[in-house]
């Protein structure tokens, strides 16, 4: 989206990480498991993309984590989203207090993004996003720490974004949005990921907080045009 690659990490609780395996073969997935990684894919996808599970110890009661692949603003991606739901939901795993979203987004395409002008940005929408979202993650920021300057951002990966991997991996993790397993809540967390990094890679500093959702993808798209 806006030229950029990105990906997702969803935390559920229900099943851990080899009862998941043992059980995507009966909804048109198919698994390996190798000891270390269990890795999963939809049998009739056109595109094979790989999606990892993991052990989660914050979690409770215990579950597992979906990590997908790199993924792009392409038809194929956003259908392996809507297989993803499909999935847990046929799964019934659940999404409770303990469990988060996690957006990463790249930025080899975007360019270097400058922390203090993605700080200023994060700061000022986030009433706006308190208001989308209502994260648990607000209230018990052990794992997704709120208060921060840009100068802090690469040293801390429990920030509201953690930005630590700008210059390895050339990524910025989201932490802020409650697990959910609803189709439309995934697509708006990376909606508005991505351009978030974005109008921030380009230097644009927000005077004021934009309601998310359709005015804010309006705005991304008006300015980067």
């Amino acid at each position: 989206m806006y030229g950029q690659t990105f990906g997702i990490e969803l935390e559920t609780t229900g099943l851990e990480k080899l009862n998941v395996y043992s059980v995507v073969d009966q909804h048109g997935w198919s698994g390996t498991n190798n000891g270390h990684r269990v890795l999963i894919r939809h049998n009739d996808s056109s595109i094979e993309y790989e999606w990892r599970i993991m052990d989660d110890n914050s979690i409770s009661p215990a579950g597992a984590e979906f990590v997908s692949p790199i993924l792009r603003d392409y038809a194929a991606s956003w259908e392996q989203i809507e297989l993803f739901v499909e999935l847990l939901k046929a799964l019934e795993v659940k999404c409770n207090k303990t469990t988060g979203l996690h957006v990463h987004v790249g930025t080899y395409k975007t360019g270097e993004v400058d922390v203090s002008v993605l700080a200023h940005n994060w700061k000022i929408m986030l009433p706006q996003l308190l208001r989308a979202y209502r994260p648990y993650s607000y209230r018990n920021g052990k794992y997704c720490q709120m208060d921060f300057t840009g100068s802090i951002m690469r040293d801390n990966r429990y920030l509201g974004i953690n930005a630590t991997n700008t210059k390895g991996h050339n990524t910025i993790e989201f932490r802020l949005f409650n697990g959910a397993i609803n189709l439309r809540h995934l697509c708006r967390a990376i909606r508005f990921s991505c351009g978030l990094t974005k109008l921030s890679a380009m230097g644009i500093r927000l005077a004021l907080p934009i309601p998310i959702g359709k005015c804010f993808d309006e705005f991304v798209v008006k300015a980067i045009s």
